[in-house]
């Protein structure tokens, strides 16, 4: 009968020194193995980052000149328009590059609480500067509200990326307006049989603060807008009786926003607008 080998044997030993040394081995590739996926994570993890960090800064700077644009657009909006505009007067300065700008800039369905569309907003503009001898309209201040994934809660902009940011600017400023007896004769019809206070309103100024908010998408388009003036403390001055300017103000064809009453499809808050700010 065989005697065991004692754990001292050569034979034993290197059999087990070799098991030892297969299981280090086992152990060491384990632990490469580990490490390589570790280092592969740590890659993987910092090349998310940096894309994380690019794409962040690529949105940042997007807003950021998304932003300035429609600043931008408003700003040279108001420049265009600083003394009026005339449909019928190509002559006139400025006519043909106000309908370019103007029709480049702003959407064919623009929708004001007054009425909708780009046509009705120009005659709106035209009816203003033929029916005073001067007109000033300036912008002393614009204001950006910019609204991160606005664009769905806007009907208008239905068939666009519903995540897309829609940017309003408030404008406040200044209009100035030179009366003639167009003036008279179109806005202030009511008191043509008074010819002596048509005489001395005829060539006077007056002046009026205005409040715009112009809804700009994301696109660089302004395709809503809304207003207020305040005509009531000018027109006071004038006439220099409060009934005699509050009546006048009454029955001027002036809506509150500033628009001219002098078409049917013009009509005081006739259209809901959404995201108002006024």
């Amino acid at each position: 009968m065989a005697q065991p080998r004692s754990r001292f044997d050569p034979r034993v030993v290197r059999s087990r020194n070799c098991a030892n040394a297969k299981k280090a081995h086992r152990a060491a590739l384990h632990r490469r193995s580990e490490r390589a996926r570790d280092e592969e994570r740590r890659r993987r993890t910092e090349e998310w980052e940096r894309t994380l960090m690019l794409a962040r800064a690529s949105r940042v700077v997007a807003r950021h000149n998304a932003e300035a644009g429609a600043l931008r657009l408003v700003s040279t909006y108001h420049k265009m328009l600083q003394h009026g505009y005339f449909a019928m007067d190509i002559g006139h300065p400025r006519t043909i590059e106000i309908q370019d700008f103007v029709g480049s800039v702003l959407a064919e369905d623009m929708i004001t609480p007054e009425f909708i569309g780009l046509k009705t907003f120009m005659q709106q503009w035209d009816f203003l500067s033929r029916f005073h001898s001067e007109v000033d309209f300036r912008a002393d201040r614009l204001q950006l509200f910019p609204m991160e994934g606005a664009a769905k809660t806007y009907p208008s902009l239905a068939g666009r990326d519903r995540d897309e940011a829609v940017y309003v600017v408030k404008s406040t400023g200044t209009t100035t307006l030179r009366i003639s007896r167009l003036t008279i004769e179109n806005i202030f019809p009511h008191i043509l049989n008074d010819e002596q206070l048509v005489q001395h309103l005829i060539g006077k100024t007056y002046s009026f603060n205005f409040t715009i908010f112009s809804h700009v998408s994301a696109d660089g388009v302004i395709f809503q807008m809304e207003s207020r003036v305040d005509l009531s403390s000018t027109l006071m001055t004038l006439v220099q009786d409060r009934d005699a300017a509050t009546s006048i103000i009454r029955k001027a064809a002036i809506l509150p926003s500033g628009n001219l009453s002098l078409q049917d499809e013009v009509r005081d808050s006739q259209n809901t607008i959404a995201n108002s700010y006024l």
